[in-house]
C-alpha cells in the first residue's frame, strides 16, 4: 500500500519529494484530529479536566521534532499510515456500538490496511478480530458471522502477506528469541519516549516506563469510573421503574 501511495504522489509530481513531505505531515494531522475525537469520546465525559492535557501529550508526541528527519524523508509515511490505520482501528472500536455492522467492516479494512503499508501494522490482524469479540463479550450486538468473517479476512491477509516473503539481505530472520524478551521491552521504552526525551538512553527509559505506568493507571482509571456510571444509570433507572410500578394504581 505504501508503495502504491509513493508511486502515485511520484506519477503526479514528477517525483517532487515535497509531495511526499505534504503527505506525511497530512496524515500525522489527520492522526492528531481522530486521536482528539476519541480523546474527547471516551475521557470527556468521565474526566473532562484531564482532556486538555491528554490532546496537548498526543500532540505533542506525534509532532515531535525530535527526530526531525522522519519529516523530510518520504519512505517515512508507510510508517504513518501504519499508525493511522491503528487509530482509525481504535476509532471504529469506540464507534462501533453505534452500528455494528458498519463499523466493523471499517476495523477489519484498517487492520488491513495496516498490514500492508508496513510491516509493524501486521499486529493489527490479531487485534481487530480480538477488539470486536471483545466489544461482543461486552453486550454489543454483533452476529457470529460477521466475527469470522472478521477472523477470516485477516487470517487469509496474513497468509497471502507471508507467501513469497523473505527477509532482507544480510539481515537475520525474525524468530522470537526467548532470550532477548528483555531487550526488547528496554528497546521499547527508550523507543516510545525518544521524541520526548531525544535520544539520551538514560532519560528516555525513565520517560518511557513513566509513560507506559501512566497509560496503564488512567485506563484503569477511567474503566473502573465507566463501570461505576454505568452501574449507577442502571441502578437509576431500576430505582425509577419501581417507583413507576409503586404508583400503579
Amino acid at each position: 500500500m505504501t508503495k502504491a501511495v509513493l508511486h502515485l504522489l511520484a506519477a503526479l509530481s514528477d517525483w517532487d519529494t515535497r509531495w511526499e513531505v505534504a503527505a506525511t505531515v497530512t496524515v500525522a494531522l489527520a492522526v492528531i484530529l481522530i486521536v482528539t475525537w476519541m480523546i474527547l469520546r471516551t475521557v470527556g465525559p468521565i474526566a473532562p479536566h484531564a482532556v486538555g492535557v491528554l490532546i496537548l501529550v498526543a500532540s505533542a508526541v506525534q509532532s515531535s521534532l525530535a527526530q526531525w528527519q522522519n519529516w523530510t524523508w518520504g519512505w517515512q509515511l508507510g510508517l504513518l499510515l501504519a499508525q493511522a490505520a491503528v487509530v482509525v482501528m481504535a476509532a471504529a472500536l469506540v464507534r462501533l456500538p453505534a452500528a455494528p455492522a458498519r463499523w466493523s467492516i471499517v476495523v477489519v479494512l484498517a487492520a488491513v490496511a495496516g498490514a500492508l503499508s508496513n510491516g509493524a501494522g501486521l499486529v493489527l490482524l490479531v487485534a481487530a478480530p480480538l477488539g470486536l469479540i471483545g466489544l461482543r463479550l461486552a453486550g454489543v450486538r454483533m452476529p457470529a458471522r460477521r466475527l469470522l468473517g472478521a477472523v477470516a479476512m485477516c487470517s487469509a491477509t496474513a497468509v497471502l502477506y507471508a507467501v513469497g516473503w523473505r527477509p532482507a539481505m544480510g539481515q537475520p530472520p525474525p524468530t522470537p528469541i526467548p532470550g532477548h524478551v528483555t531487550q526488547l521491552l528496554h528497546f521499547r521504552a527508550h523507543f516510545s519516549r525518544g521524541p520526548i526525551a531525544s535520544w539520551d538512553v538514560g532519560p528516555a527509559w525513565r520517560w518511557g516506563v513513566t509513560g507506559a505506568a501512566v497509560i496503564v493507571l488512567c485506563a484503569v482509571r477511567v474503566w473502573v469510573s465507566a463501570l461505576r456510571r454505568g452501574a449507577a444509570q442502571s441502578c437509576r433507572g431500576s430505582c425509577s421503574q419501581l417507583f413507576r410500578a409503586a404508583r400503579r394504581p
